[in-house]
């Protein structure tokens, strides 16, 4: 059964996210705004995600797509090539469950993201809702 937002021990935000610990503290909860962020605000959240991942031992996310607006290509490319192996390599990153985006350009930039993953660094799912998301964390 899913937990409801309101029980998400708070991390951070920014304009581009905010980043919560789950009820559980067993994976970490990226909420993306339908804000157009800068790249700065963008990598900002995938940096922080990376300090608390380190700090609390997490090793999986929930990453909510929702009305999120496609990432910069060089974003997309960093999360890519240099936030998820580095990620991997220091917390053990194992797990991604993403909320799929409402708009198609958005569920394709962010399919893209996996394509370019090197071998299977990363097991990731996509979902329609959180608590499917949450559910199949949970079972990991």
């Amino acid at each position: 059964m899913a937990s409801s937002p309101a029980l998400f021990r708070p991390y951070f935000q920014n304009a581009a996210a905010s980043i919560s610990y789950a009820p559980n503290g067993n994976y970490l909860v990226l909420s993306w705004s339908a804000v157009k962020a800068s790249p700065e605000e963008l990598r900002a959240v995938y940096e922080q995600a990376l300090r608390a991942m380190q700090q609390q031992g997490i090793r999986k996310v929930l990453s909510n797509h929702g009305a999120r607006p496609p990432l910069p290509a060089a974003v997309s490319t960093w999360v890519a090539e240099e936030w998820i192996p580095q990620a991997v390599r220091e917390t053990g990153y194992s797990h991604c469950a993403v909320v799929e985006n409402q708009s198609a350009l958005g569920r394709l930039v962010a399919q893209s993201i996996g394509a370019q993953l090197p071998g299977k660094l990363l097991t990731f799912r996509y979902f329609p809702t959180q608590a499917e998301a949450a559910a199949w964390l949970g079972a990991r």
